[in-house]
């Protein structure tokens, strides 16, 4: 398939959404639902790339740089991915968090990691993080995309102020495929959460197998309904 990109030709996770953004400019990229308006809106690869760029822009002004750790707590939705792919398109690790895991699991994968940067969803998640908070201020920054009124910290900022208003075009980081690209932590069952160290080439690798078994043409839709944690 000729609109198939190679784990070769992309070469990184941000690699492939940069080449797909620009095979794919005006198509939907994601559906979600906005209970604000009752409705389903679609945002086009184009104008993900430009969230994207404009919050890699603010990691970057915040010193965030490639091997950083950052850590995402919130439930499926645009933001999730406009945040772990900002983090990579800096060549940072991505740390997926459950979105409902227990405060001391957080606490401990946050310092087994040694994050730099949480992002969370809001008060939710915020409030049964306060059993933590001494690990919370160890923290170089911590982002709410829902504003938090209560119990703020120094290192809490909300996203809508916080983000850059645009980015820079995104580019490729100086990052190879085998470099580390994420640490998906283990639910813990037995014993301690444990961290799996996936490079870039293990996920490129592992989606292009997926699609010599499985046809998928460009105007399929999927339904996302596991945790994006996973």
């Amino acid at each position: 398939d000729a609109n198939i990109i190679e784990p070769d030709e992309c070469k990184t996770l941000p690699g492939l959404f940069r080449l797909r953004t620009a095979r794919s400019q005006n198509k939907p990229a994601y559906r979600f639902f906005d209970a604000k308006t009752n409705t389903w809106k679609d945002r086009t690869w184009s104008e993900m790339a430009g969230h994207i760029a404009a919050v890699a822009a603010a990691l970057s002004s915040e010193g965030i740089r490639a091997g950083d750790r950052v850590a995402i707590l919130m439930s499926n939705r645009c933001e999730w991915v406009a945040c772990e792919q900002a983090g990579l398109a800096l060549g940072a690790v991505i740390v997926p968090l459950y979105a409902n895991d227990q405060a001391e699991s957080i606490g401990y994968i946050l310092q087994d990691c040694s994050a730099d940067v949480l992002f969370l969803e809001g008060e939710e998640h915020w409030k049964p993080l306060q059993e933590i908070r001494p690990v919370l201020d160890r923290l170089k920054l911590i982002v709410s995309i829902e504003p938090i009124g209560q119990g703020a910290a120094k290192n809490l900022v909300s996203f809508a102020t916080w983000r850059a208003s645009e980015g820079k075009a995104l580019v490729n980081p100086t990052v190879s495929p085998d470099s580390l690209a994420t640490i998906v932590y283990t639910s813990g069952t037995t014993g301690k959460p444990k961290g799996v160290m996936l490079s870039h080439r293990n996920i490129l690798w592992n989606a292009r197998s997926g699609l010599r078994h499985i046809h998928i043409n460009e105007d399929d839709v999927f339904l996302s309904f596991l945790p994006l944690s996973h």
